[in-house]
């Protein structure tokens, strides 16, 4: 009995230890999970709820004044960054958008120090790999690097739904 104990307890260790190591982003999936994760200067950022602010995660699709939009809203009041906010102007669903100064996709975040303050990313990608059935999801990265503040967004994943 005791030997087979040890057993368990060193093959359960071999295991653990073999295994990749968890980078605690959410898995890459297309089903409507209500997931958000990225890194943000290599820390994890995920939705986290606070007691005196908005829902941490949010999606909307729609149009506004005939043209098809898409936001999506990611909070987390504990880090650096405070929220990620995805703003798509004439949305056309599924596919690659590119992130640059004359793009109409639109990226901003809030930084720790002012709630109110803003930073629109200057370059990187939003993929949108699933658009239908009430579902979003994609993988985005950029950045920010403007008067010696540096702002890296990398392996960035979402998995939404939306009304």
């Amino acid at each position: 009995m005791k030997s087979s104990i040890v057993f368990f307890l060193f093959a359960t260790l071999l295991i653990i230890t073999s295994c990749k190591k968890d980078d605690g982003l959410t898995p890459e999936t297309q089903t409507g999970a209500n997931t958000f994760s990225c890194k943000v200067n290599g820390a994890l950022f995920i939705p986290l709820t606070d007691l005196f602010a908005p829902a941490p995660l949010s999606v909307q699709a729609g149009t506004s004044f005939g043209t098809p939009i898409l936001k999506i809203y990611a909070a987390n009041h504990n880090v650096y960054v405070k929220a990620i906010s995805f703003d798509f102007r004439d949305f056309k669903g599924k596919g690659y958008y590119v992130i640059d100064s004359t793009s109409d996709t639109k990226i901003d975040f809030r930084l720790k120090i002012l709630y109110s303050d803003s930073r629109v990313a200057e370059k990187g990608f939003v993929n949108i790999t699933r658009f239908d059935n009430h579902i979003v999801s994609g993988t985005f990265e950029f950045n920010y690097n403007k008067n010696s503040e540096n702002i890296n967004v990398q392996k960035g994943r979402f998995d939404l739904t939306f009304k």
